[in-house]
């Protein structure tokens, strides 16, 4: 049996796959908008960014998808500027990477900030020379210690 993890406006949809038919097993954060599902293979630990309007980007993370632990969503620091020159604050939270080598957590986020952990979430930091992009949407890791950062 093989599982779907499929991150919707409407929440975190969980399949399951078996002889070739997909059943709905469950729906988590029901009714939010799901902005990043990141599966970290090295811990076996699922991370959920939401995107509510109301209460502002949130950060969860679980190792079954069935128990949600929210961590603090990654801040700029009150001295951060968009390029526009208006104070950055966190809107969406749009992807992540675990680092195994530089044993750091990567969180890209719009308006475009790279901010990274060393404790697994309990913490962020801001890549403050990113902090000029739109946003960071897409964090590949390639062989050795090079990271690609995508943005819009």
């Amino acid at each position: 049996m093989h599982q779907i993890l499929l991150g919707t406006t409407k929440g975190l949809c969980i399949y399951e796959v078996e002889d070739s038919t997909l059943r709905l097993v469950s729906v988590q954060f029901k009714g939010l908008p799901v902005s990043l599902l990141y599966f970290d293979s090295i811990h076996e630990t699922y991370w959920v960014g939401l995107s509510m309007k109301h209460w502002g980007p949130k950060l969860f993370r679980s190792k079954d998808c069935r128990q949600w632990e929210e961590v603090a969503a990654p801040l700029y620091p009150e001295d951060s500027y968009i390029n526009t020159g208006k104070p950055a604050t966190l809107r969406l939270i749009w992807s992540g990477y675990y680092h195994p080598s530089q044993k750091k957590l990567w969180i890209g986020t719009e308006p475009g900030g790279l901010f990274e952990s060393t404790d697994y979430g309990y913490s962020f930091q801001l890549n403050h020379s990113l902090c000029q992009l739109k946003s960071v949407n897409r964090i590949p890791i390639q062989s050795g210690s090079r990271i690609i950062v995508g943005y819009l």
